[in-house]
């Protein structure tokens, strides 16, 4: 069953089940086999014992895997691809610790062959498994310079072993064949497959083949062990390659027997690598005052570096400093030893050695050595490290460490010597498989400067696989699934794309797809389809409707059109029948070439006859440049050009453009210059008269720029009339003397402005309300005062304006008599109520007239009525006579109706505490008067004998009642 993650019908990559292996990876006693299965019937299974990502191009499983066929130790990588689709990489590490398993390398792996050169493949004459199948025994093997090839093909080359993997190499055994004598031997190991770096020769006797290592010219076995070569010191290597040439009996070829390998059991990482120098805070490059190749050569000896801030390679002691030595090994290790080695003869301070997975040391770290806590918490009793030998100091790790870097500091004693001597640092990994980082596979492509490059192409049947090659990016860059991004070089390939046997390619779809170049480490392999380029084939092109337009071209007669348009048709017929003869090309261009031929023969121009042009041509040959405008003399002289060109290449003169030209030229209307003496005199005289001075203030801005401007403008025609008619001539005369007319005395607006100003100062004696309006009118008129445009009737209208807005304004009264009349001191304490009501109202009034905004109006109201009050206050009366008056009149004993009204009229006046002097003194003279007039034995007489002091006195009598009355009722 699969699991639920994956499906039967996969549609991407992650939904194809993985390959399970029969067995899990780890360390086994005997060589087991290993099955490989996957949940679908109709799956096909790639693998790799290398570590690296399977594709369509590595192995296909078919059976069980041995293995005692598979490198010792062995990393196993296999996936399942499915209709179509590659799922993911499985993985497992399998290893054989019988005691039957060899150190040998090369051991089981398949040699090749190449030439001296290492330009061209060779081949074996037999099985080529016995040159490493780790018994040294008589059999051997020939070089043959073709497949298949027999005795006669023999010839000299390069047997050649890949380890797979590069390996600490500690000796090397080759047998050539025992019997014959081989000159030309050599035997060198290399970190590259063309042997350009990293080469360490074992063997030569031949400077021909590499620098000689011994003083034999011939190489002989004796016997069929050949020869072994201990190594001095460990080279590091993947590939070795052999080879000699046979002497006997002129046989100038190679004959090998067994070639075996042997490496260490531990693995120097960093081995070669190129050591740098960083300050104790990592901020700053330091560099070497030696070569920095001792510290990594694998060779423990008394030579030793210093860490300087000068420049590298200088022994100066004054420059000396202490710092940190660091190596990348270039990957991450599992790390198991580390060796060491500081100056022999000194001991250092301040020691330390670290491994880390980060080149920063920031995370990842594992403290190896410390004898200071100011670098690394300690991890030894020592206060000073002390080699004691060149050897140096050895750490076996309990357990391994995984670390790509390793740094080493150190400060030498005594005090005053404060810097680092380093010798030799040696990193040991165990030589087991290891599965190299999953996810090497790319998951984006893009073209070289990272943007999209063309996914579909079209090609032509029978185009080449090479030419096809060319349309194609030769790099990518390309992003893999650990978010490493890298440009790469590499190659397209496409299986299916061949020709026939006709030349002619199968009409369809072909699928491209880009492998990164031999050699790249860590490269990523396109499983998935990520770089595919679909590269479409057409039929065979059907070049009927192209035949047809070439016989249509040639069957043009040249003498019947132009030369240029003749020439430009036949340029493309020679184009098209290039292109109909050509082996590979596309529907598509013949189509276009059908085209373009097409339109090339609708664009011939018919010849036509120059001689009415070249008529008119001579007829006005005559007319004079200096006689015309300019702007009529250039279309006119274009005109005749272009007539001319045509009448001195009749060849090339096609009909439609005489008659152009001849129509052009006869619609060239010529225009005399015009006589300016007229505009001239009008010019001086207004000068003379008015001036040109831009700073001029007579007259209105507007006016005298628009006089000036006419000025000008007729000053430049009369300086240079070459472009002006009399028609313009005439109209600038007109604009001269129009502007004249026109302008516009300045008004003199002194006065008015300074009217404009006082009111503007006197804003707080008006009524706010009032001055809201006004305001508006106000801001206007100051706008218009400020411009210099202003003429006499603009100035009345807003004079105008201004002043009916100056008549609505309401002035502020003056309250300073009103205040004053309000503080007299009034004494109302003998006065009568009503009086000193009438008072008490016309002074509160006139206190809220003097404390608001009040008009002048409103103010002078309530003075007037503020004294009228005071004025009109009344004393109360004395009733002191009236009262005894009164009481004599009582005592008569007749008292007629004229003294009874009197004396009624007193006792009124009397019991009125409110009685004003004026009416106690008219009572009295009422009640007088009448008892005056009384006759107590003749009443009628004696009142009709009082004639008019009667009267007037009973009608006081009366007006002082009534007013009374009246007075009481309110």
């Amino acid at each position: 069953m699969n699991s639920p993650a994956y499906s039967m019908t996969p549609k991407t990559h992650s939904e194809v089940a993985p390959v399970t292996f029969s067995a899990t990876g780890g360390t086994y006693s005997d060589f087991i086999d290993i099955a490989l299965s996957t949940v679908y019937d109709d799956a096909v299974i790639y693998y790799t014992t290398d570590g690296s990502c399977p594709t369509e191009n590595s192995a296909v499983y078919t059976g069980r895997l041995n293995l005692a066929s598979l490198p010792n130790p062995c990393a196993l990588r296999a996936v399942a691809k499915v209709d179509g689709i590659m799922g993911i990489p499985v993985d497992a590490v399998y290893e054989v610790t019988a005691e039957s398993v060899s150190s040998n390398v090369a051991q089981g792996k398949t040699p090749y062959a190449k030439t001296l050169d290492m330009s061209e493949d060779l081949y074996f004459q037999s099985d080529t498994q016995k040159v490493t199948d780790g018994t040294f025994d008589t059999s051997s093997n020939y070089l043959v310079s073709k497949p298949d090839g027999g005795n006669a093909d023999r010839t000299i080359g390069w047997m050649i072993i890949d380890f797979g993997a590069i390996y600490s190499i500690e000796s090397v055994q080759v047998s050539f064949w025992h019997d014959n004598h081989f000159t030309y031997a050599a035997i060198q190991l290399s970190t590259s497959a063309d042997f350009s770096t990293g080469v360490t020769t074992v063997y030569s006797n031949s400077e021909e083949i590499a620098a000689v290592t011994t003083t034999e010219t011939e190489w002989a076995n004796g016997n069929a062990q050949g020869k072994k070569f201990e190594l001095e010191t460990q080279a590091a290597a993947r590939y070795i390659r052999v080879t000699g040439r046979s002497r006997e009996d002129n046989n100038k070829y190679t004959m090998i027997s067994e070639i075996a390998v042997n490496a260490a059991d531990l693995q120097n990482v960093a081995w070669g690598k190129v050591a740098y120098a960083k300050t104790m805070d990592m901020s700053e490059d330091l560099n070497f005052a030696r070569g920095s190749e001792t510290i990594t050569d694998g060779k423990f000896t008394t030579t030793t570096n210093y860490l300087t801030k000068g420049q590298p390679g200088e022994l100066i002691e004054a420059d000396y400093t202490n710092g940190w030595t660091i190596i990348d090994f270039g990957a991450i290790y599992s790390i198991e030893s580390v060796q060491v080695s500081l100056w022999h003869d000194n001991k250092f301070t301040h020691a330390a050695v670290q491994l880390s997975t980060s080149a920063d040391f920031s995370t990842g770290v594992t403290t190896i050595y410390s004898n200071n806590d100011e670098i690394a918490p300690k991890t030894t009793d020592e206060t000073a490290w002390a080699n004691g030998n060149a050897n140096g100091k050895t750490f076996k790790l309990e357990t391994p460490v995984a670390a790509r870097y390793i740094r080493v500091t150190g400060r030498r004693q005594p005090a005053n010597s404060k810097y680092c001597m380093i010798n030799e640092i040696v990193v040991n990994k165990a030589l087991h498989a290891e599965i190299p980082a999953f996810g090497s596979y790319m998951v984006e492509a893009a073209d070289q400067d990272g943007f999209e490059y063309e996914r579909s192409l079209t090609a032509a049947n029978g185009m080449t696989f090479d030419a096809i090659l060319a349309k194609l990016p030769a790099r990518l860059r390309l992003v893999d699934s650990n978010d490493q991004i890298g440009v790469y070089n590499g190659t397209w390939v496409c299986e299916s794309y061949t020709k026939g046997d006709a030349g002619e390619t199968r009409e369809g779809d072909y699928h491209f797809r880009f492998v990164v170049e031999e050699g790249v480490e860590n490269a990523p392999v396109d499983l998935y389809g990520v770089t595919d380029i679909v590269v479409t084939v057409a039929g065979v092109a059907d070049v009927g409707d192209l035949q047809a337009a070439i016989a249509a071209a040639e069957a043009k007669t040249q003498a019947d059109y132009t030369a240029s348009s003749y020439a430009a048709m036949t340029a493309v017929l020679t184009e098209a029948k290039a292109l109909a003869d050509r082996d590979v090309k596309s529907q598509a261009e013949v189509d276009a070439m059908e085209a373009k031929l097409t339109a090339a023969v609708q664009a011939l121009i018919e010849k036509g006859d120059v001689t009415a042009l070249k008529a008119l041509c001579e007829s006005l040959a005559g007319k004079k440049e200096t006689d015309y405008t300019v702007s009529s003399w250039k279309p006119f002289a274009e005109a005749m050009a272009a007539a001319k060109a045509l009448v001195d290449d009749p060849d090339d003169a096609g009909k439609e453009a005489i008659a152009a030209a001849k129509a052009k030229l006869e619609e060239a209307e010529l225009a005399a210059r015009g006589d300016v003496a007229a505009l001239k005199g009008a010019y001086e005289a207004n000068q003379r008269e008015l001036g040109v001075d831009s700073a001029d203030r007579r007259y209105t801005r507007q006016t005298w720029t628009d006089y000036l401007a006419a000025m000008a403008d007729a000053l430049a025609v009369v300086t240079d009339n070459s472009d002006s008619d009399q028609t313009a001539v005439d109209a600038l005369l007109s604009a001269l003397n129009a502007s004249k007319a026109a302008l516009v005395v300045r008004a003199d607006t002194a006065e008015f402005a300074a009217v404009v100003a006082q009111y503007r100062a006197e804003e707080k004696k008006y009524s706010k309300a009032s001055w809201e309006d006004f305001a508006l009118v106000l801001r206007d008129t100051e706008s218009a005062l400020s411009g210099e445009d202003l003429s006499q009737e603009e100035l009345d209208k807003v004079i105008a304006a201004f002043e009916e807005a100056a008549e609505k304004l309401v002035r502020l009264g003056d309250t300073t008599r009103l205040n004053a009349l309000i503080a007299t001191e009034v004494d109302v304490s003998a006065c009568t109520a009503k009086s000193v009501l009438a008072y008490v109202t016309a002074l509160e009034q006139a206190r809220l007239v003097a404390n608001g905004i009040s008009s002048e109006t409103e103010v002078n109201a309530a003075y007037d009525a503020l004294k009228n009050a005071i004025d009109g206050l009344e004393k109360r009366g004395d009733k002191t006579e009236l009262s005894a008056l009164l009481e004599e009149a009582k005592g008569y004993e007749v008292i007629g109706t004229p003294l009874a009204e009197a004396m009624n009229a007193a006792r009124d006046v009397l019991d009125d505490a409110d009685a004003s002097e004026r009416e106690v003194s008219a009572a009295y003279e009422a009640l007088s008067a009448a008892m005056q007039n009384n006759k107590a034995d003749d009443s009628c007489k004696s009142m009709l004998g009082a004639g008019s002091i009667l009267a007037s006195a009973l009608a006081l009598a009366a007006a002082v009642l009534l007013k009374k009355r009246f007075s009481v009722k309110k």
